[in-house]
């Protein structure tokens, strides 16, 4: 009986799922954000459709008026923290107001500065907007929780819920994080692609050497009448000529040796 070795089917299956899968991710990440990722970004104004920001749109935007920090969103991973983001209300040039989100601390330091800045303007303490940074970052909507908290600001503190956008500008995702991403999938992609191919040639390689499994040969016997011969009484001595006589069971009447002796039987007459 032959034993063959199973083939590893499993591992194959598993990293062409991987290999699809990385690639697949791979592409789908280079194009929803390739104008981050290449850094395309649009002038903020100049992204509008139907009178509001196109979502999706990678901005750049200049600010000069911040009404101030409404929101914090904190992030854990298995009850561990892992960072946080800051929520702001811009105010544009247009006379209304945006959400912006960020996590980065210079930036946070900045828009907190300019919000001190804003409200000497509003309560006429100023003549002026005297600081101006520039943003960039996807156009996003906001989940019912976030928006419930602009709504505090925007229309139960400031009455101006007819100038609010209900969008939310995020600098979090940057063209370096994207880069990142496509990256660390492309690596694993071309991993798994690397691996397959190798677990194909072996397979190959197995194969053709034999090794893939305990294979047994049988090679076909040529019959010989002889081979099942076999001395019925030794090796006996011819009396007339003193040799050796080796009797088989081709012999006799019907396949028997007569004399089990190995004797003439003439002899004794």
């Amino acid at each position: 009986m032959a034993f063959v070795q199973p083939k590893r089917k499993n591992s194959k299956v598993g990293l062409i799922v991987g290999t699809i899968f990385f690639f697949l991710i791979t592409i789908l990440l280079f194009v929803i954000e390739k104008d981050v990722i290449f850094d395309n970004s649009v002038k903020f104004y100049d992204s509008f459709e139907s009178g509001k920001p196109k979502k999706g749109s990678f901005v750049e935007l200049t600010v000069d008026g911040v009404i101030g920090n409404y929101a914090e969103t904190k992030h854990t991973t298995n009850g561990v923290p892992t960072g946080k983001d800051q929520h702001f209300i811009i105010w544009l040039d247009n006379d209304n107001f945006i959400s912006l989100k960020t996590n980065n601390k210079k930036l946070i330091k900045e828009l907190n500065e300019i919000s001190d800045y804003t409200w000497d303007y509003v309560d006429g303490l100023r003549t002026d907007l005297p600081k101006k940074i520039t943003i960039k970052g996807s156009i996003e909507s906001m989940d019912s929780e976030m928006t419930g908290f602009y709504n505090d600001w925007i229309i139960d503190e400031m009455d101006c819920g007819d100038r609010a956008y209900y969008l939310e500008i995020d600098t979090t995702e940057t063209p370096g994080t994207y880069r990142l991403m496509v990256g660390i999938f492309a690596v694993l992609g071309i991993g798994c692609l690397i691996a397959l191919i190798f677990s194909i040639k072996k397979e190959k390689e197995m194969n053709t050497s034999g090794l893939g499994g305990f294979n047994n040969t049988y090679t076909p016997q040529t019959y010989d009448p002889n081979m099942f011969n076999h001395t019925t009484a030794g090796d006996n001595i011819d009396p007339n000529t003193g040799n050796p006589v080796l009797y088989t069971g081709d012999q006799g009447n019907n396949g028997h040796v007569d004399n089990l002796s190995g004797i003439d039987k003439d002899s004794f007459k």
